[in-house]
Order: C-alpha cells, then sequence, then structure tokens
C-alpha cells in the first residue's frame, strides 16, 4: 500500500491548484461550481492531485467525498465496480467551515493514513475552529496514532484581492498546528 506523506499531498495540492488558479478564482463564490471544480469529474482538482500521487481516483466512496487509492479488490468484487483494497487518503471538502465538524467527525472514524479535510473559514476564526477540530480528533483518537499513523491534515483556503491562501494544519495528538503556508497568485 502506498502511504502519502503530508508534505506530498500538499506539494501536489499546490502543484494543481497554480495550474487551476484562473478556475479556482472564477468559480470561489459559486458553491455549487466550485465543489464541481474541487471534486466532481477527471478534470477535477483532486482527481488531479491523485494522478500527480500515481493514485486513482474515487468521488463518492460510501460517503467519503474522495478517495486517493493504489488498487481496486477485483478478487472479491465485480472488475466494473470500485472496492479499493485500501485506502491512501480520505478527503473530505467543505465549502462552508462552519459546518465543517461532521466532515472531521466523519474523517477521524476511518482507517486512512492520510485523512484530509479542506474548508474555508474566516481568518478571524480559525483559532476556535482549530481547537474545535482538534477536540473532535482528540475524542476519536482511541489508539492515539493520529499524529503517527493515521495523520489528519486541515486545510484552510483563503482568497484575498485575487490571491489564493492555502493553510495546511496537522494534528499532533493534541492540536492542529501550522505546517505551512501557500499563496498562489497576486
Amino acid at each position: 500500500m502506498r502511504i502519502i506523506e503530508p508534505g506530498e499531498f500538499i506539494s501536489a495540492f499546490n502543484t494543481v491548484s497554480e495550474r487551476r488558479l484562473t478556475e479556482i478564482t472564477d468559480t470561489w463564490e459559486n458553491s455549487t461550481k466550485f465543489t464541481a471544480l474541487m471534486l466532481n469529474d477527471k478534470d477535477s482538482v483532486c482527481h488531479q492531485v491523485a494522478s500527480l500521487l500515481n493514485l486513482h481516483y474515487f468521488r463518492e466512496y460510501w460517503t467519503i467525498d474522495a478517495i486517493f487509492y493504489e488498487e481496486k479488490d477485483e478478487k472479491h468484487f465485480s472488475s466494473t465496480s470500485t472496492f479499493a483494497k485500501h485506502i491512501s487518503v480520505a478527503l473530505e471538502h467543505e465549502n462552508t467551515g462552519i459546518y465543517a465538524h461532521s466532515e472531521m467527525n466523519k474523517l477521524t472514524m476511518l482507517n486512512a493514513p492520510l485523512k484530509i479535510l479542506v474548508t474555508y473559514i474566516a481568518r478571524r476564526s480559525y483559532a476556535s475552529k482549530l481547537r474545535e477540530f482538534a477536540e473532535i480528533a482528540q475524542q476519536a483518537d482511541i489508539f492515539q496514532d493520529f499524529d503517527v499513523r493515521n495523520k489528519i491534515i486541515l486545510v484552510l483556503g483563503y482568497r484575498d484581492t485575487g490571491a489564493l491562501e492555502w493553510h495546511y494544519y496537522q494534528f499532533d495528538g493534541k492540536q492542529f498546528y501550522l505546517v505551512q503556508k501557500d499563496r498562489i497568485g497576486s
């Protein structure tokens, strides 16, 4: 099974974001179009991220917005269906960060080496939301391995005067700490 490290995901996500900057900024205010751009088809941002990571992409796997996986289980299931042998990356995308608590909870319940929540929160709310998300993750971390084996990355998107910022936070077992901040565009 291919395990994706947080830095690999961040690098691929930034690469695709830079390539798709115009589309991202053009659809930023339209949640339906923006969600489609981020998730929906072979040309979506997340599909391209999975491709850069040399993984397959599947949208709406059970109730997960998207998964990245290495191979399907064709021994036990039809080759025309998608049942991943392992999930390398589980990804949830929520346009409105104030509603992202359920997405964080869902991710904490999954057995995947990398779990990603991409959402958008006003900067003034970062600290309180980071604490709330950390509380959710702490409660679910019954084996105390979210900082080592079942890593969680929180990607907060912010747009200011045409430029796009991605703030990447990683859960260390107690809190989300800033790993990287990238500004894309002018």
